[in-house]
This record gives structure tokens, C-alpha cells and sequence, in this order.
């Protein structure tokens, strides 16, 4: 794949001679500003616990540290000021915590855990290089393997202490969204990122619910409609998800109304809330919610279930919360990586090149934008 550094050369190349093909995919952006936006101009880069995981494991400290240092170089280099941290996958921690265990992804070869703070290192070298960070984690999954033989002691030790709050279900061990447990267990950990170190934000994906299998979670609901609950499954499940979403907003601004709380969910706005209960409309369009929506398009223009123009219109349009920022997700790993398009309708573009070079063009130019985020750091450089 090129390099980040040659993409950003391209895009002002495009963005500079005023080329066609650009200019025609962004007509009638919504508006030019709302509101007070603490996100303006985002170049953002994800790091997943797969890349967190080589950068880490079975590293000394020194080793580590020269490690990051790389990374952050690299981001730099490649005039990214923001990165998103994968810390916490799996109800697990990259980090010292009181609350998760350390997370299977950060021990060494033999289960020790690191002998230093992964986090406060990344964290001090990033902001020494003027770049932000944001904490990523995922609330409620917890693994999706369910043989408890293949789990660490961690792991198991989770199982027990949360056992009231976890459901087994085809897609493994997930805290039950509806349940006050789940809810304090996620605030505590969100408080304890927050407290602990000086980071610019925290970040959720798109892992909601995951199933729609109404068998998940019918001891929950027949509890709630015992004790007089009359909303329907599908609305008693997304206002348990906003009920996570505005508390987690809610403890975010405790520490600082600067702090960014951001959501990336899936592209296609209809699966997100009848499919994941993800209530995006709310949250993009009422105050308290999110600081933030990254939408993952990962889609080229000719794709023909969500070409990339047409997704990018809707989104335009769902976003009215005078300060919630809209950032653009971009599938860097598809354009270095051409075995995630076969069988695609826009694998041909994807294989042709100069994708995610207009897609960030287009992205600057209009004004409905306040960035994107690549998806992810391996893919974006190497």
C-alpha cells in the first residue's frame, strides 16, 4: 500500500486543481457549521488490539517504548493528529486496572503481565508529538470463545465475579446491556481511564447487541415487562444501549468539558438501530449524547449496497446536534489488502487504486465533514 504521507500529497493535489470527479460527489453539503464542535479538523488513525498486540507483547519496557515511539513517528509522518487506542477489547484491560483484568492480548508468551503501564507511556509519547489519544473500548463484549478451557484464569475469574450480568449466546460471552451492573461496571472503567491518565477521549465502536435473537436476553425483558415495562423488545433494547451511551457522555464531561466522547458505528444507518439497537438518530441529532460520530464507510464509490457518495449524503443529513462533529471511517486495510474486496461489486475500484485518496479529498472539501479516520494503522503504514 502507499504510504499515508503519499496519500496526503495526493489528496492536496486533487483537492488543488480542482478535479471533477471530486467536486461532483459532495454537492449540497447540510451545512457549513454546528454549533460549538470540539472536533473541527480530525486526521485519525484506529490501533487495534490485533496492532497493540505486536507492539506490546512479550516486549520489555525499553523495547516497548522504542516501539511506540515508531508508531507515533509514523502518524506523525503521515500528518495524523489523532489516534484511537484499542485498551480494552474484551472486558480487559492494556492498562494496570481495579476494575478489568489485563487483557490476554498484553501478557507475554508465557501469561506475565507487562512489568510497566502500556497506556501511560503511549499516551506521554503521542502528546509529546502533539498528537491526541483517545481511549477505545468495547462495553459489553466479553469473549467469543465459550470453553471456559480455552479462557486465562482472568478471564474465568470475570466469569465468576460478573456471572449475574453475563449472557452465553452464539457470539460468546456478552455483559447483558439491560442489566445495572453492566452499566456501573462500564462507568467505573470509562472513570478510571479518565482519572488515570491524560487522554483526550474515549471511544466505542460498533459492538452493541449482538444478536437479535429475542432468546438473548428474554429472562431481562420478562423481568422488565413483570414490573410494568410496556416498550417492545427492539425499543427496550436501544434505550437500554442510551442509557450506557449518555452515562458514559455524562461521566466524560465530569473530567472535562474538553474530553470528546466519539461512537464509529457500521455505515448502514438502518442495521445500526434495528440491528445492533444502536439509536444513531437520537444520538445525532439530541444534545447529551455523543461529542462525536465516526461512521465506518468502508465502501468505494461503485459499491452497489453502499456506494460511498450516496452513504456519505445520508449521513449529512442525520447529523443536526449543534455540537456533535461528523468524521468520516475509511477502509485504508482495503486498499492495501485487495483479499478484503474479491467478490465486492467495487472490487475493480478498489484494485485500480486512489480510493481512500479521493474519499479523503472529498472528505475535506466538504464542509459537512470535520475529518476522517483510517481503519487501520497496519494497513495505513508499514
Amino acid at each position: 500500500m502507499k504510504r499515508l504521507a503519499l496519500i496526503i500529497c495526493a489528496v492536496m493535489i486533487i483537492i488543488t486543481t480542482g478535479c471533477s470527479d471530486t467536486t461532483s460527489t459532495h454537492e449540497d453539503p447540510i451545512t457549513d457549521y454546528r454549533g460549538d464542535l470540539l472536533v473541527t479538523d480530525m486526521r485519525g488513525v484506529w490501533i487495534s488490539y490485533f496492532e497493540f498486540y505486536n507492539i506490546l507483547a512479550g516486549k520489555t519496557e525499553n523495547q516497548y517504548t522504542l516501539n511506540v515511539k515508531d508508531v507515533v513517528q509514523k502518524c506523525k509522518n503521515g500528518n495524523i493528529n489523532t489516534i484511537f487506542l484499542h485498551v480494552r477489547p474484551f472486558c480487559d484491560a492494556f492498562y494496570p486496572s481495579n476494575v478489568f483484568p489485563w487483557s490476554y492480548y498484553s501478557l507475554s508468551y508465557i501469561g506475565e503481565a507487562p512489568s510497566f503501564d502500556p497506556l501511560k507511556i503511549f499516551v506521554q509519547v503521542a502528546h509529546e508529538n502533539n498528537i491526541d489519544v483517545h481511549a477505545w473500548i468495547n462495553p459489553y463484549r466479553i469473549s467469543y470463545d465459550t470453553d471456559k478451557n480455552k479462557l486465562n484464569a482472568g478471564q474465568i475469574d470475570f466469569l465468576s465475579q460478573y456471572e449475574n450480568s453475563i449472557i452465553e449466546c452464539s457470539q460468546g460471552y456478552w455483559l447483558d446491556p439491560s442489566s445495572s451492573a453492566t452499566l456501573k461496571l462500564v462507568i467505573n472503567g470509562v472513570s478510571e481511564l479518565l482519572e488515570g491518565y491524560d487522554i483526550d477521549g474515549i471511544h466505542m465502536d460498533d459492538y452493541f447487541y449482538p444478536v437479535t435473537d429475542e432468546s438473548f436476553d428474554a429472562d431481562s425483558y420478562s423481568l422488565y415487562q413483570a414490573e410494568g415495562g410496556e416498550a417492545s423488545l427492539g425499543d427496550w433494547r436501544r434505550e437500554n444501549v442510551n442509557n450506557l451511551v449518555k452515562n458514559i457522555y455524562n461521566e466524560v464531561k465530569k473530567h472535562g468539558k474538553e474530553k470528546i466522547f466519539s461512537i464509529s458505528p457500521q455505515a448502514d444507518i438502518d442495521a445500526d438501530i434495528d440491528k445492533y439497537y444502536a439509536d444513531v438518530d437520537l444520538w445525532c441529532s439530541d444534545k447529551g449524547y455523543i461529542d462525536l460520530i465516526i461512521p465506518q464507510i468502508y465502501f468505494g464509490y461503485t459499491n452497489q449496497h453502499q456506494p460511498f457518495a450516496r452513504a456519505c449524503r445520508k449521513w449529512e443529513k442525520l447529523v443536526t446536534a449543534d455540537a456533535v462533529s461528523l468524521v468520516c471511517g475509511l477502509a485504508s486495510y482495503k486498499q492495501a489488502d485487495k483479499e478484503q474486496t474479491k467478490g465486492a461489486t467495487d472490487a475493480a475500484e478498489w484494485e485500480a487504486g486512489g480510493v481512500i485518496e479521493k474519499q479523503i479529498a472529498d472528505i475535506e472539501s466538504n464542509k459537512s465533514w470535520q475529518g476522517y479516520c483510517l481503519y487501520s494503522f497496519s494497513y495505513s503504514f508499514s
